[in-house]
């Protein structure tokens, strides 16, 4: 009984690693396309978080100014009690 010799140049084999190239490249088309995804939604939401931090910050000069406000108003009328 002869052996039979498979090589790597066998017809079978070259359409085997074809179709498992087609695949690894259709995995990454769907990996690129999920992550362009979660990337446009990783920026929506820093976008709104620096809307809400820029409001916070305005809000928070407000109540400075008042306070300010504030403490000139009892400075003044302590100093013009004694």
């Amino acid at each position: 009984m002869e052996r039979e010799s498979v090589t790597v140049m066998a017809p079978w084999i070259q359409f085997g690693f074809a179709g498992f190239c087609f695949v690894l490249i259709c995995f990454l088309w769907w990996t690129f396309k999920e992550l362009l995804k979660v990337l446009k939604e990783t920026n929506a939401v820093v976008s709104r978080n620096s809307e809400v931090m820029n409001k916070h910050l305005e809000s928070q000069e407000r109540q400075e100014k008042m306070l300010d406000r504030i403490l000139g108003y009892c400075a003044a009328c302590c100093r013009k009690d004694p």
